[in-house]
């Protein structure tokens, strides 16, 4: 939902025991046994690290393995339903969706996402991760990565998106 990573870094640091180097230690040790090789964690948020030097490591990742990490991540619906949820509000302050695409009724294949991922970092850029279910009732996995700002990239998924239904015979 929100992107505060507040539940990365409680499950880093206050998790039995569990430090934040432990944990990063265990993302990597995922990203291999995924086969993910241009993935790699330097810290629980996948936010650009503080203090950070040229000659520092960063977190990283590929549109490639972007779309391997979700293929394997598909067959778990919760992961999934909570990506689709726009909002959120059982108890406390209502959590907010920002897929803007979740609620953007222009869209004609609105009723197609599956889930959806955002991010942003000032190195990175705007990050958006969408999977819709195609026409034939297969799954689309659609990467945008570094757009120039937050909404930028939005409309580039929208425009990849509507490109796609229009080249691709179903």
């Amino acid at each position: 939902m929100e992107s505060s990573n507040d539940a990365a870094f409680s499950l880093a640091n206050d998790y039995d025991g569990m430090t934040g180097r432990e944990f990063v230690g265990l993302m990597n040790t995922e990203t291999e046994r995924l086969n993910l090789k241009n993935t790699a964690f330097v810290n629980t948020t996948g936010l650009d690290p503080e203090d950070w030097e040229p000659t520092d490591r960063i977190n990283i990742s590929t549109v490639s393995d972007l779309a391997e990490l979700t293929k394997t991540l598909l067959p778990e619906s919760l992961v999934w339903q909570i990506l689709s949820t726009p909002e959120y509000n059982y108890f406390g302050p209502e959590l907010v969706n920002t897929n803007q695409l979740l609620t953007d009724d222009t869209i004609d294949w609105q009723n197609r996402i599956i889930g959806g991922k955002t991010g942003y970092t000032d190195m990175a850029g705007g990050c958006f991760l969408l999977v819709l279910e195609s026409p034939d009732k297969g799954t689309l996995v659609n990467i945008i990565l570094g757009t120039e700002n937050t909404d930028a990239r939005f409309q580039e998924m929208k425009t990849l998106v509507n490109w796609l239904n229009q080249a691709h015979q179903w």
